[in-house]
């Protein structure tokens, strides 16, 4: 991104602080309500997602965009010029807290002065808003919504997503602006509009992925695991490109519970939940099947996979909770990596799970893998 934008280019993000509006027009309250009641009827957050792009490009706005939160990074989840598969490999993004913080306590809309290269409001391998804005040169103009459940945020930690958009002040459709000699800005109802929008998404959508995510752990949980499972083998026979399933059990651990109590094997267990975590990236995905059950879908080669596994072996000793001089944990792990031949995800499961037996009987705290 360069230090200044082209000339005649606006980017700006607006901050959908309510107590500052306007009533509704009315056609904007009833499209709204139309939108929602659509939302309301909707069998899957993609739906809803559907619905809301569909509706922000009959109403003039080029290529939107929404970003939804994931822990501490953004991820780009819909995109209606995208390919669902591009969608899923885009990478993950940080933003920068002290400028958006900035940002969302000053104006309802803010240009993106203090925008560069040398302080960009993402980083990552790509910048969004560059990106975005290079592949719609005829938008000249940008507006960020960012989307949360409260209506009066000011700080970015409370800050669920993002939405993305661009128009063209020469064809606006039906997007309402006023203009102000030769400013064309967005209107008081346009923005009523787009709170309204990005609010749906966040009750709908966001409701979604958190529900995909234990509270405890933060890990996804067993029925994301599940449903991964399957998309991810299905996805093999598109792309061909490398997984493997890592399945992990803490050893002994009803002996841990019932020695030292259970408030000590959920410390265990919350411990390793962390260093699983920490791990999160494009390529590893961990899960928390419940209990000292354990799993990662990695997007790497046999040897990567197996790298990984002697790293999640080593972390165990350096668990806090465990009382001193007990017997550290040890971990045991099974793998398997896709190949032709496996049908469903109950069958790649199967055959990692007789790995981790494998590696229990050979006397545990080691690895196995199929192959």
């Amino acid at each position: 991104m360069s230090d200044e934008l082209s000339p005649g280019r606006q980017v700006k993000v607006y901050h959908n602080k309510q107590t500052t509006r306007q009533p509704f027009q009315e056609g904007v309250e009833l499209l709204l309500a139309n939108l929602r009641e659509q939302s309301n009827q909707a069998s899957s957050a993609k739906e809803v997602i559907d619905i809301i792009l569909d509706s922000l490009q009959k109403r003039g706005y080029h290529v939107p965009r929404i970003w939804a939160k994931e822990r501490e990074r953004y991820r780009l989840i819909a995109a209606n010029d995208f390919p669902t598969g591009l969608i899923q490999s885009e990478p993950r993004f940080d933003v920068n807290s002290d400028l958006l913080e900035d940002i969302l306590k000053n104006n309802d809309i803010c240009d993106f002065t203090n925008v560069s290269e040398h302080q960009p409001l993402f980083t990552g391998t790509l910048d969004p808003l560059d990106y975005v804005l290079g592949r719609c040169p005829t938008a000249v103009s940008m507006v960020t919504v960012p989307y949360t459940r409260r209506s009066d945020f000011l700080m970015p930690s409370e800050v669920c997503g993002l939405m993305v958009l661009n128009y063209d002040p020469n064809d606006l459709k039906k997007i309402i602006v006023t203009q102000q000699g030769d400013l064309i800005t967005l209107s008081n109802d346009e923005l009523n509009f787009l709170d309204g929008a990005a609010s749906i998404v966040a009750d709908k959508v966001v409701q979604v992925l958190e529900r995909n995510r234990e509270t405890e752990t933060g890990l996804y949980n067993r029925g994301k695991y599940r449903s991964d499972l399957d998309r991810f083998v299905n996805d093999f026979y598109h792309n061909q490109r490398n997984m493997g399933l890592i399945l992990m059990d803490i050893d002994n651990f009803k002996l841990c519970n019932d020695e030292y109590g259970h408030h000590v094997g959920d410390e265990a267990i919350n411990a390793f939940a962390s260093v699983l975590k920490s791990m999160e990236s494009r390529e590893i995905r961990p899960y928390h099947q419940g209990g000292d059950e354990f799993g990662i879908i990695t997007f790497r080669d046999d040897q990567s996979v197996r790298e990984l596994a002697e790293i999640l072996l080593h972390s165990m000793p350096r668990l806090y909770g465990i009382p001193e001089g007990a017997n550290p944990l040890t971990l045991s792990i099974g793998m398997a990596m896709m190949i032709p031949g496996i049908r469903d995800g109950d069958d790649w499961y199967k055959r990692a799970d007789e790995q981790l037996y494998l590696a229990k009987d050979r006397g545990r705290n080691q690895f196995a893998v199929n192959g």
